[in-house]
Parts: structure tokens; C-alpha cells; sequence
């Protein structure tokens, strides 16, 4: 059998709140999950690929995979779905790839049942050029792979998140120092279930080549309580489907955020007691709105508790920390809000 070359990406980049703010494009290896050199890309031709996707319940998603030739010679795959399923068609079957550098994109196009549960097929190629990949489509009402995001708000107020989307190809693929599959991108967003208090502005951005565009999340508190609301998330030329669950929660009492005291200034207090056990209090000040995160770490900086990790309004704060699971030692706490970043120690004797 042939060598084979085979690609799956994510090509899905949002600043801000939806992604951290890493490599804008990355390559991924289904089998061992790790970025990789794409003249790595299974090179042994008795490699089964996978195919992991989920999906809710009704979903049409229309996915990506690329191949291409490994440079010597002019390669044709003919694919057939075995068993066929309802739930997923593909296109083309049949291509030619001439060379490494004619990329052939291939469409997956899922349909995803109404009853949840595991739903499993095959792609084989009939030529025997290219392995079988293995699909697998997980329904479900509460996708594993959804990105959690928090949001706290006063009632009757709004905020609005700006994240930040890029599109300046893949990068090197096949013997192409960068692929570029189209010169434009559209990003999508929609709500699973719509609610009256979050909006994304625009739903359907195009991103030029090279270039980048912006979208707006409002989240407005104009109701009491907690609410969530999962987002869909698709990025064209990928080959998943992103989903975030946005949780809102709405303050009412004047006290939870001291609306009525003026804070200019960013303040992380030293834990009270300290030293302390099993639990100690950590407050701290914000005259902003911002996402904050408040982590403790041990001597080594390993990170061994996350305490906040979500948007806040401005105001002062103050949470337990409870560690009874730890062992007596110096830990350190440290606290980021926008551009501020302020670490104290603190200490557990047990």
C-alpha cells in the first residue's frame, strides 16, 4: 500500500474570552493529539484515522478533512461510507491528487439524529490508497468539549465583550510553506436555545485573508438568578464544531459589589488568617469590569486550585479558600484583572 498523506485542522482562533490567546493556526494528529510537522503526517499506511465529533441532537454541521499525494506520483481515492448511515454524507467520493501540493478538501456533512447516543461509521477507499477513517458522532444535549465562560452582572446592567478572529491559513501543509483554501472565512455563531439576555453582534463574520475582524458578546442582567446558554460555534475549512456555555449570573444586592463605593484603585489584600487551617479569606478590589482570575500555586508553581476564572463587574471581593486537601507549606495566591497582576503568599500549617 501507498503512503498516504492526511490532514484534520482547527482552524478556529478568537482572543479574549472564546480562546486563549496562543498559536493563531495549529495542526492536529487525530491519533496522538500533539502538534506535528506536516512532513510527519502518517507516513505508515496502516494507520486507522478518527474521526471524534459531537454533536446536539438535529445539528447539520458540514466538516473538513484534506489529502493529498505524497509527491511521487498521482493518486486517486475513491471513498464509500460503510456501513451507510443516514446521519453523514461526504464529497467528493472520487479525487486526484497529483502532488503534495494539490490538496484535495473533502466534505463531511453530518445530520445528526434526534435521539442522542454514539453513532459510528467508516470511510474506506475502494482504490486502497488511503485507510479507512474511523467517524464517530457523539449526540448529546451537554457537549463535553463546551468551553465553560461565566459572567457576572448587576441587574439592569449590560457589558459587552469584544474577541478578536483571524484568518491567515494553515500554514505549512503538504509542500505548501502555507495553504490557503479560500480568501475569505466565515465564522458563525448561534444560539442552541435562544434567551433574551446574550446577543453575539455580528452572528456571520467574513475574515479577509491575512486580515481579522471583531464580534460583540452583550450579556445584560435583566433578570434575577443564574441562566446559561450554549453557543455553536463554526469556523469554515474546520473540521469540528466549537460550543461555549455562557453562564450569567445577575447581582442584586447592593453589598455583593459595593455599587455604592467609588474604587479607583486595583488591591489584593494579604489571606486572613495567615497562617491558617484548613481555611483562609482572600479579598481583593477592582475598579474595572473585567475578566478575573484568582489561582493558587505551590512553591514550585504548580497551579493546585483555581478560585475565579470569569467576568466581574468593578467592586470588592472576597472568597473562602479551603484547603483541606493540601499539605502544610508556603502556597501563593495571584490575582489578574486586565492589565493588573499582583501575587501574595500565604501559609497552610497543618
Amino acid at each position: 500500500m501507498k503512503k498516504l498523506y492526511f490532514t484534520l485542522v482547527i482552524v478556529l482562533t478568537l482572543s479574549s474570552s472564546y480562546l486563549s490567546q496562543s498559536d493563531k493556526i495549529k495542526s492536529y494528529n487525530k491519533i496522538s493529539n500533539n502538534p506535528i510537522n506536516d512532513n510527519e503526517l502518517y507516513k505508515k499506511a496502516n494507520i486507522n484515522f478518527e474521526y471524534q465529533l459531537e454533536l446536539f441532537p438535529g445539528q447539520v454541521f458540514n466538516g473538513w478533512y484534506y489529502y493529498w499525494s505524497n509527491g511521487g506520483s498521482a493518486e486517486t481515492g475513491n471513498f464509500q461510507i460503510n456501513p451507510p448511515v443516514s446521519w453523514l454524507t461526504i464529497s467528493p467520493t472520487s479525487f486526484t491528487s497529483n502532488s503534495c501540493s494539490d490538496i484535495i478538501p473533502i466534505s463531511y456533512n453530518f445530520n445528526a439524529p434526534i435521539i442522542p447516543g454514539i453513532y459510528t461509521t467508516s470511510i474506506e477507499d475502494l482504490n486502497g490508497i488511503w485507510d479507512d477513517t474511523e467517524v464517530t458522532l457523539s449526540v448529546t444535549e451537554q457537549p463535553s468539549t463546551a468551553i465553560n465562560l461565566s459572567y457576572q452582572v448587576s441587574n439592569g446592567q449590560s457589558i459587552s465583550v469584544f474577541d478578536t478572529l483571524y484568518w491567515n491559513g494553515f500554514g505549512p501543509f503538504g509542500c505548501q510553506s502555507n495553504y490557503i483554501p479560500g480568501n475569505t472565512k466565515l465564522f458563525s455563531f448561534r444560539e442552541k436555545d435562544s434567551v433574551s439576555w446574550f446577543r453575539i453582534n455580528p452572528t456571520d463574520l467574513i475574515v479577509p485573508i491575512f486580515g481579522e475582524g471583531v464580534i460583540e458578546s452583550v450579556i445584560t442582567g435583566d433578570t434575577t438568578g443564574n441562566d446559561l446558554v450554549y453557543v455553536i460555534t463554526e469556523a469554515q475549512y474546520s473540521h469540528i464544531c466549537f460550543f461555549y456555555k455562557i453562564q450569567r449570573t445577575v447581582l442584586t444586592d447592593v453589598n455583593e459589589n459595593n455599587n455604592d463605593i467609588i474604587i479607583t484603585d486595583f488591591k489584593l489584600d494579604q489571606n486572613y488568617p495567615n497562617p491558617f487551617n484548613p481555611s483562609t479569606k482572600i479579598s481583593w478590589q477592582s475598579p474595572v469590569g473585567s475578566h478575573q482570575t484568582l489561582k493558587i500555586y505551590d512553591v514550585l508553581g504548580n497551579e493546585v486550585a483555581t478560585l475565579i476564572d470569569e467576568y466581574r463587574v468593578s467592586g470588592n471581593y472576597e472568597i473562602d479558600f479551603d484547603a483541606t486537601g493540601l499539605s502544610s507549606g508556603v502556597y501563593f495566591y495571584k490575582l489578574i484583572v486586565a492589565d493588573y497582576s499582583s501575587t501574595k503568599k500565604m501559609i497552610l500549617m497543618k
